[in-house]
């Protein structure tokens, strides 16, 4: 039969931590990030994730006009227009047709 393996206490487990040779390539890496945090570095969001919290059509009116449109009050006007022009042909074929 095997024999029983037993789990390392807390006392062995330091006791191997405390042996264990440190690699450079860790602290240099531990370093780097410490100086990373400490400075507030801040990862660029993402012009995607930004867009989020508008409504689906105004991010369609910004998205179909190629980068023309960029700020939301725009793309809202633009909506704006577009149904006052729907509302204004429809009353011109109402008038016409009857």
């Amino acid at each position: 039969m095997p024999p029983e393996i037993k789990p390392p206490t807390t006392a062995e487990i330091e006791e191997a931590l405390k042996n264990f040779p440190a690699s450079t390539e860790i602290n240099q890496a531990l370093k780097e990030f410490e100086v990373k945090s400490q400075a507030g570095y801040v990862e660029p969001v993402p012009e995607a994730s930004k867009n989020l919290d508008l409504p689906f059509m105004v991010r369609l009116v910004m998205k179909l006009s190629g980068g023309a449109i960029k700020e939301q009050r725009t793309a809202e006007y633009v909506l704006l227009g577009v149904v006052v022009l729907n509302i204004i042909i429809t009353i011109l074929v109402i008038k016409f047709l009857l």
